[in-house]
């Protein structure tokens, strides 16, 4: 049964809160607070410059190139007051690849900290979104909301190309997901959730909205880069919940030890997410945090959060034990002609959701969009099954994509620009374990004849032009590529980046 919408976005929760509980804490980021009254304020002022000074229009993209800050979040709540389509970018993405997706989607607006002389539309500096809105606001400004249908973001499934596939949702999608986090969490009022992933990611970016839905307050974080500043944070805000995936628990638990076990009476619970946790991994962390409530959660970019499991209350399901199907989810298996079966560890098909967590499609591909979108569902190329119990399990993926600390690679978009470089004759990107993200990349190249292999060279080519996670980890020149039956580099042939 679907979950009741009492609103048709996220901004109207914004603005019943800060009707309700003005100087409550929305957002904190370092040591500043900012109360449901003061955003809200805010987000009205930078929404008033996008339709007037920037005349966005309802439907027009915003591109905005994302840092962990309270800009971002004005930005983002703003953008889709104003009408418009949100579009996030990591941080650290070249030029040339935020111009790509300038040009894909058509922007109207491009928000960043920095610029270059291609950009195709009006540049706003993100530092100065906090005095714009201020310059901006007005209380007579009559504002629309948008509706359930109306797109709300386009979400990039790598962040760095062109090429990368742009996942299209709406309000309703959003709306939908954070009830499916409210009611999986269990969440209660005077939550304070510390997230420290980059925001331009879907889960991150869900903790913004679900906790602005549920009226409570958020911690962003810079990341992980000082461990000090994380448990700061941890003392300093009150924090009773965190979003951690399993990359930044073994940072934590590699530069701090049994540190985290220190909160166990103030950590309500964990989510962590965007990527299988291990059987060690569950086992330390409910050894450090026995009370509180441990969630692993599966979902895509194009149906996000579809189950949800508290590993703490069930510790003796099997490996790769996902949870049940949460509220706002319909999750079947099918065969390989998307028929439904009745699973079974004996008998695994192919996973599939319907529901109003599900995307619009694929931002200007409907022919990829058909590919996995159908019959109202989105079928994926996972497998698994259900146990007896109603447990969904997932046991792996029929296509090359490669999860890097929860951040989803495709090794083809690796080995294109490693081609470029020159000398390169072939190569071929595969995964190996590793023990902060779980999973790295490893790059085997062949390099053409009387050529030198250039570790640093061809490293420093590619952290150039791609995203810091999709930058290898190691190099090894080889003589040949292993190749299937059809002629196609065969990655098959690697296990943890060796030959079988």
């Amino acid at each position: 049964m679907q979950y009741e919408v009492d609103f048709e976005c996220i901004e109207q929760y914004l603005e019943k809160y800060a009707v309700q509980k003005p100087e409550y804490t929305a957002i904190i980021v370092k040591d500043t607070y900012t109360s449901y009254g003061e955003l809200w304020r805010m987000v009205r002022g930078f929404a008033r410059y996008l339709t007037g000074t920037c005349e966005v229009q309802k439907g027009d993209r915003v591109v905005i190139k994302t840092l962990q800050t309270l800009d971002f979040a004005v930005s983002y709540f703003a953008v889709h007051l104003s009408g418009a389509v949100f579009v996030p970018l990591e941080k650290s993405i070249a030029n040339e690849k935020a111009l790509d997706i300038l040009n894909e989607t058509e922007a109207k607006v491009y928000i960043s900290k920095d610029s270059f002389a291609e950009i195709p539309c009006r540049h706003v500096n993100i530092r100065d979104v906090a005095v714009l809105a201020a310059e901006h606001f007005s209380d007579s400004w009559q504002h629309i909301f948008p509706k359930l249908e109306d797109s709300s973001d386009i979400m990039y499934t790598t962040g760095t190309t062109g090429k990368a596939k742009g996942v299209e949702v709406t309000h309703h999608v959003l709306l939908s997901l954070a009830q499916n986090y409210i009611e999986g969490f269990e969440l209660k009022d005077g939550m304070v959730m510390a997230v420290p992933g980059p925001m331009n990611h879907v889960n991150p970016l869900r903790k913004l909205y679900m906790t602005i839905a549920s009226g409570n307050t958020i911690v962003i974080l810079n990341g992980l880069m000082s461990i000090q500043a994380f448990f700061h944070a941890l003392d300093a805000h009150g924090v009773t919940a965190l979003c951690l995936p399993p990359a930044s628990l073994r940072t934590i638990w590699r530069y701090s030890g049994d540190k985290l076990a220190e909160y166990a009476e103030q950590i309500d619970f964990v989510e962590c997410s965007t990527a299988p946790v291990t059987e060690s991994d569950k086992e330390t962390l409910r050894k450090q945090l026995p009370k509180s409530r441990l969630y692993n959660n599966y979902g895509l970019s194009e149906c996000g959060a579809m189950v949800m499991y508290d590993f703490c209350r069930y510790p003796d399901k099997a490996p790769g034990c996902v949870g049940k199907p949460t509220v706002n989810s319909h999750v079947i298996i099918v065969d390989e002609q998307r028929r439904e079966i009745q699973s079974s560890k004996e008998r695994m098909g192919l996973i599939a959701n319907s529901g109003p967590i599900n995307m619009k499609g694929y931002w200007k591909s409907p022919e990829k969009t058909a590919e996995v979108k159908a019959n109202g569902y989105v079928y994926t190329s996972d497998i698994g099954y259900f146990d007896e119990d109603g447990f969904l399990y997932v046991v792996g993926r029929t296509n090359d994509t490669i999860n890097v600390g929860g951040l989803k690679v495709e090794p083809t978009e690796v080995e294109e620009e490693a081609l470029l470089f020159p000398g390169v004759h072939e190569c071929i990107c595969v995964p190996i374990n590793d023990a902060i993200t779980g999973t790295a990349l490893k790059l085997f190249v062949v390099m053409k004849q009387g050529v030198s292999f250039d570790d640093a060279a061809l490293r420093k080519h590619l952290s150039e032009r791609l995203a810091a996670y999709q930058v290898p980890k190691i190099y090894e020149p080889t003589d040949s590529i292993p190749r299937n039956f059809v002629g196609k580099p065969d990655r098959n042939a690697f296990v943890n980046g060796e030959r079988k």
